[in-house]
């Protein structure tokens, strides 16, 4: 992400040149520094979640705890299946959590991005064993 936005700092330095830009500097110079790095920062997230080709990859996890949030939404907490990994953090908001509880065992459905970086593309329930 600091690549990205390394981008975007560039892109707004040759903007900033530009004869147009003078006016823009005086009327908005906030907007005019901080709209292009975020602006490539999006395009940079939403190209490695949807240009990302590899095949999905399945791995066992079950929810932790439930993290409570001040503000916003609530999340529910899965184990890593990452080396080294802790914890992932997923939105209560999220369709692919609903009905799911504490304890419960799931599958992670990842798929790897554009540049590397995984994304949770689905999480299935892994029906209890009787």
């Amino acid at each position: 992400m600091v690549v990205l936005l390394a981008v975007g700092v560039v892109v707004a330095a040759l903007a900033w040149r530009t004869p147009p830009m003078a006016r823009a500097r005086s009327a908005g110079f906030w907007f005019v520094a901080i709209a292009p790095p975020l602006w490539v920062l999006a395009a940079g997230l939403l190209a490695n979640a949807f240009l990302g080709g590899g095949p999905p990859e399945r791995h066992p996890s079950e929810v932790l705890r439930e993290a409570r949030a001040r503000k916003g939404a609530d999340a529910l907490v899965f184990r890593d299946f990452r080396p080294g990994g802790d914890e992932i953090k997923v939105s209560r908001l999220n369709p692919h959590v609903v009905g799911l509880a504490v304890g419960d065992r799931v599958v992670l459905v990842v798929r790897p991005g554009l540049f590397g970086w995984p994304r949770v593309a689905g999480i299935e329930k892994v029906a209890a064993a009787e």
